[in-house]
């Protein structure tokens, strides 16, 4: 008798743990806060950059791409990854929701396989209005120290002269959403 109610016990206990489990990972992962950095922290670009022309990768010069002659939204998305790729559908969203003017939106996307990415995922992506970016040898990453640690801090808001005005990714953070909108938006400020 004592046995059964130990394993009676052990197995109460077992479902609780695994509930709180559960509860833990399902609760909804939008967060009010973020890590505004706005310490005016360089963004790095390299010289030249990879882009997809023809569904043939080709290193560029960066001035060729782009210019940062206004403020640009930086996300940076793993690119073997289908789930994380509909970031970019989303940001093309968010460019066309809330009628964004005054930055540009450049997506960098992080693959060891160029072809395999051109292949699987770049017809299902929605690019305009932003410019798309390969990064197969990590360049993004080694000259702004970042990490794979916390993905959702690898969207950034940088200015005209490279520095950091916010990070964060906005489709994670409400914060982050709130300043992009009110920033660049139909209402904009104008500080």
């Amino acid at each position: 008798m004592f046995f059964f109610e130990i394993r009676k016990f052990v197995w109460w206990v077992s479902i609780c743990i695994l509930s709180l489990i559960i509860f833990t990972l399902c609760q909804s992962k939008k967060s009010d806060s973020v890590n505004l950095k706005v310490d005016g922290e360089t963004f790095y670009f390299p010289d030249s950059v990879e882009v997809i022309q023809d569904k043939q990768v080709l290193a560029v010069p960066l001035n060729e791409v782009f210019e940062l002659n206004q403020d640009i939204l930086v996300s940076i998305i793993q690119g073997n990854c289908h789930i994380c790729l509909q970031k970019v559908n989303q940001v093309a969203e968010l460019f066309h929701s809330e009628h964004l003017s005054g930055i540009q939106s450049l997506i960098i996307i992080r693959t060891d396989n160029p072809d395999y990415f051109i292949r699987a995922f770049l017809p299902k992506l929605i690019i305009a209005p932003s410019i798309l970016i390969i990064d197969s040898k990590e360049r993004f990453y080694s000259l702004n120290n970042l990490t794979d640690a916390n993905a959702v801090y690898n969207t950034f808001v940088i200015d005209r002269n490279g520095k950091m005005l916010a990070i964060g990714d906005p489709f994670y953070f409400t914060e982050t959403y709130n300043y992009i909108v009110k920033m660049y938006g139909d209402n904009q400020c104008n500080d």
